[in-house]
């Protein structure tokens, strides 16, 4: 082979060889800020004797549609369920319709992701069922089937998982710790559901308490 040729096959590998570089450049990806959170809604104040007030906004999620659990306002739970991060809980039950405007044998709410993050990745939260037919102290624990559906941020089902709560006691139970399935990224927005109950869904209140998630901004 003459040296021509020799520097020919060099400059084209030289080329063959940057042009890989610009492609590899090319395709990596900027990384994607994002922050792991846990919403305990100990930070929500509620007022004194309102028993009907909204846990509001949590950590870029609108928890909104969910009903406050303290001291304070004498929320459910409070005789039947420990808290997992004490004093405060979310809570779902028939008197979410007040939020919602949407009146449903299983209780039903939803937490959307606000404006300020792209989506969200779901890992784990704690739940606790106790009946809603007494106020604070008054209730006291019982068993329950929760569903979860999560949503991407196109509106399509990512999946659903199923949780069940069996107490061992009426009051003073604790929470149990549910971890959520590795397929709940990219969300938009996730249901929780009272699916059954050891008395009935309408008469229950489902209890939620240190919702962990990890928010993509």
């Amino acid at each position: 082979m003459s040296r021509g040729m020799l520097l020919t096959s060099a400059r084209q590998q030289n080329i063959q060889y940057k042009d890989r570089l610009n492609v590899a450049a090319i395709s990596i990806p900027k990384p994607i800020p994002y922050q792991q959170s846990t919403d305990t809604f100990d930070n929500v104040t509620g007022i004194p004797g309102v028993t009907i007030f909204s846990v509001g906004f949590q950590n870029d999620l609108n928890y909104n549609r969910l009903q406050l659990g303290s001291p304070l306002n004498l929320g459910l739970g409070l005789g039947g369920v420990t808290r997992a991060s004490p004093p405060n809980a979310a809570t779902i039950s028939v008197r979410n319709v007040l939020q919602t405007g949407e009146l449903s044998v299983n209780p039903t709410a939803t937490v959307f992701k606000d404006g300020n993050i792209k989506y969200f990745t779901a890992l784990q939260f704690f739940l606790g069922c106790t009946d809603n037919t007494g106020e604070n102290a008054a209730n006291v624990a019982m068993g329950c089937g929760i569903s979860v559906t999560g949503y991407d941020i196109y509106g399509k089902m990512v999946g659903d998982a199923s949780y069940n709560y069996a107490p061992a006691t009426l009051m003073q139970a604790p929470m149990a710790r549910a971890v959520l399935p590795s397929y709940f990224v990219g969300l938009q927005n996730i249901t929780f559901r009272i699916s059954t109950s050891t008395i009935t869904p309408t008469e229950t209140a489902l209890l939620l308490d240190n919702v962990t998630h990890i928010n993509y901004y």
